[in-house]
């Protein structure tokens, strides 16, 4: 499956649409355990991006699936992984995966830039009433 596919499809899509192009590319990831973290991540960064144009919020099952990938991928050792897994946080309001984000700025060997850009998304979405983040 070429995943660039993803960044490819039309900005505003129906929320039944983007929920069937989620689960296919959870589908793929089940097939492809070994698929490239990153690349997964800009997929699901195109999903998530498409998903906010709705104005409506993923399904929490499908929230709960995405969240769980995201903690399991995150790499403190890949900026633009995390940067991307930043992304799916405040797009999709990912609360356990916001939590893992916080729990990394206690590594005393994250990278300077990385830090930064995690306090930032912090910050960001400190008190946002759509997420509900608890900071």
């Amino acid at each position: 499956m070429d995943l660039s596919f993803y960044r490819k499809l039309p900005d505003y899509l129906s929320v039944k649409e983007i929920k069937s192009h989620f689960c296919e590319l959870f589908n793929y990831i089940e097939l492809n355990y070994a698929a490239s973290p990153l690349s997964i991540s800009e997929a699901l960064k195109e999903l998530a991006e498409r998903q906010s144009n709705t104005f409506e919020y993923v399904e929490d099952g499908l929230k709960q699936l995405i969240d769980n990938w995201v903690i399991c991928n995150w790499d403190i050792d890949n900026y633009k992984l995390i940067d991307n897994l930043l992304s799916l946080i405040a797009l999709l309001g990912l609360q356990k995966s916001f939590d893992k984000a916080k729990a990394s700025l206690t590594n005393i060997n994250l990278n300077i830039d990385l830090r930064k850009e995690i306090e930032s998304t912090i910050k960001e979405l400190k008190g946002t009433s759509v997420t509900h983040f608890q900071v």
